[in-house]
């Protein structure tokens, strides 16, 4: 593990690397999701997949034995909304002739899932978590998003308390999401309910979340956002440690996808380059490996490392020597 402390030359050369590799596109989550269930916002938020055949369904429908079902027949099977949440979901799935019509749909869910939440409905206040921080029922607010998914933590906790993995499962993605909103905070984003009212990024929240997940089931999912969080605020030799991690993994690409990969692979190389007592060729290595997933800045990296190397003396034309990376 490289844990140098990088002074001076951290300071002048790391606003170049992560211009380079284009942090501000696509090394962003909002364009760039992994491909795993735990960060699919697609996948997850459509009822069909996931929403209606959540555990309270399936406890009413009388399907499984685990302590979480009985927990819920005993205790809460009148009040945890699941009335609520299955009108939500019809309206959300329902047809629409136009996008005006499609947004109304999406407003009737809202209210459904918020009253389910309300009743204790886990699945129902993520969504709306979703719903909220995406604008899809018309506008945006950031803060209401932040109360759901944090609603859902608590919600999805309570039942995984009583032995029900389904809801472990989905205290995890909620903390993603909630974690993922704090790392990328509301910037470029118009909080349409609270104008001048700006939606800031909270780091140490979202490390605190990833850590959280990181030591609960050390994914490699958790790895890479952590990563992500402490190469954001330039704390590079936290965030080496984690970008190892992801890339000296053999599942990494089955858990992020060849994009996200990529990404990691050039800033772990980025990092690299800027330690000088890291040998060139494990960041010539890492580019050539981001290179094969489909980077389109490994090759350039590479290349500036090669005319670098190849103008290390001065010639007998008398150009001006350059000194190795």
């Amino acid at each position: 593990m490289i844990k140098s402390i990088f002074l001076t030359t951290v300071c002048l050369f790391s606003t170049n690397l992560i211009a380079m590799e284009g942090y501000g596109n696509g090394f962003n989550l909002r364009n760039m999701p992994p491909k795993n269930a735990d960060m699919g916002y697609d996948n997850d938020f459509d009822p069909r997949n996931q929403g209606v055949e959540d555990q309270n369904v399936r406890a009413a429908q009388g399907i499984g034995e685990s302590k979480g079902v009985k927990y819920w027949q005993d205790n809460v099977a009148d009040h945890s909304g699941v009335k609520m949440f299955q009108l939500g979901a019809k309206y959300y799935n329902a047809q629409a002739a136009n996008k005006a019509q499609k947004q109304k749909n999406i407003q009737t869910a809202r209210f459904y899932w918020s009253q389910a939440a309300q009743q204790g409905h886990a699945d129902a206040a993520k969504y709306l978590g979703v719903i909220w921080q995406h604008g899809t029922a018309g506008e945006v607010d950031l803060f209401e998003a932040e109360k759901f998914y944090s609603q859902a933590v608590t919600l999805y906790e309570n039942w995984a308390s009583h032995g029900d993995e389904n809801a472990r499962v989905g205290a995890q993605k909620a903390k993603y999401y909630l974690a993922n909103l704090y790392l990328e905070g509301g910037d470029g984003v118009k909080n349409e309910r609270h104008p001048g009212q700006p939606f800031t990024a909270n780091i140490d929240k979202a490390i605190k979340l990833y850590k959280n997940l990181a030591d609960q089931d050390g994914s490699i999912t958790a790895a890479y956002m952590l990563a992500r969080a402490y190469y954001k605020i330039h704390h590079y030799s936290d965030a080496v440690e984690y970008f190892e991690i992801v890339c000296d993994s053999p599942d990494a690409e089955k858990a992020l996808g060849k994009e996200a990969l990529g990404h990691a692979k050039v800033a772990l190389a980025n990092i690299y380059r800027l330690n000088q007592d890291v040998p060139i060729d494990k960041s010539l290595n890492l580019y050539g490996q981001a290179k094969e997933l489909g980077n389109k800045n490994a090759e350039k990296h590479m290349n500036y490392i090669g005319r670098q190397q190849r103008k290390t003396k001065q010639g007998e034309d008398g150009e001006h020597s350059y000194e190795t990376l």
